[in-house]
């Protein structure tokens, strides 16, 4: 009988190209759940099932979780921000909101498509920054790191989140030159901001005007002289009552839009006194 040499070919092993995690929970309900996640590698996996398990163990009511999109937990967030007992002021809020909107939910950014958990990242918040900074200069980068502090510290305050990433990244400035250009434009000299106030009220006082358009007119003069005549802010002549006025004195108390001690009184010249006092008489001094 012949022999002959025959060769047999080892079995190629396979490497697992994913890996599922499982495990028991007996839940808040009281009822035993199964559950199983799945990752490329055998430390995603466990990291992703565990993240899932305390998700349920601090309650079915939970909102918050390490696996949620960034931009779900980012309007979460702007939701508990924006409640009374947040001790935030309602222009900080919109700044908050704008911020968030304008960078992290922008269709440019690197953060956008992230879970909660993959955006708490160094690296990728030090990128996302950089970016901002490049594009929008260090001002706007402070700010979009102001927000992912607050949406990720949230998340830490209330155990989702071991870890406040934004901690570990420095401030981010833009590398771009500043520029030194300066405007030299001068302001108007005092005659010809007195031109400007003339030239107002003839305006109003044109004849055959529409009556509209006449106390439009009127409106606009009086408080071009305002504040000429003030030195106020356009915001701050605009919250002046007639009862903050005392034309007898010559004195008009202003409400700053600073903050509550930039409240004051002010003295007023005598040109504007008289036209106060001409717009009283002929419009009256009731609002």
């Amino acid at each position: 009988m012949a022999l002959t040499r025959c060769s047999v070919a080892a079995p190629r092993p396979q490497k697992a190209t994913r890996w599922k995690a499982r495990v028991y929970v007996r839940g808040h309900d009281g009822m035993r759940h199964e559950i199983v996640r799945f990752g490329r590698t055998r430390r995603e996996a466990e990291a992703t099932l565990e993240a899932a398990v305390a998700a349920i163990l601090r309650g079915v009511d939970a909102v918050l979780n390490p696996t949620m999109p960034l931009l779900e937990a980012g309007e979460y967030w702007l939701k508990q921000i924006a409640r009374p007992d947040s001790g935030l002021s309602a222009r900080t809020i919109a700044d908050y909101s704008w911020t968030w909107q304008k960078y992290v939910e922008s269709t440019t950014s690197s953060l956008r498509g992230l879970t909660l958990q993959q955006a708490n990242d160094p690296q990728r918040l030090r990128g996302f920054l950089q970016r901002v900074a490049e594009a929008h200069g260090s001002a706007s980068a402070k700010k979009a790191k102001s927000v992912l502090h607050g949406v990720i510290g949230y998340a830490v305050d209330n155990g989702v989140l071991s870890s406040d990433a934004t901690r570990q990244v420095r401030t981010v400035t833009s590398t771009a030159a500043k520029s030194m250009v300066r405007d030299h434009t001068r302001a108007m000299t005092r005659s010809e901001r007195d031109d400007v106030i003339q030239a107002t009220l003839l305006a109003a006082r044109e004849p055959k005007l529409n009556p509209r358009t006449r106390r439009k007119r009127r409106a606009t003069a009086d408080l071009i002289a305002f504040l000429a005549g003030t030195g106020a802010r356009i915001d701050e002549a605009r919250r002046v009552r007639w009862q903050d006025i005392n034309l007898e004195r010559g004195r008009v108390y202003l409400r700053g839009t600073k903050s509550e001690t930039s409240d004051r009184w002010l003295n007023l010249p005598d040109w504007l006194v008289a036209q106060l006092a001409a717009r009283a008489a002929d419009c009256g001094a009731e609002a």
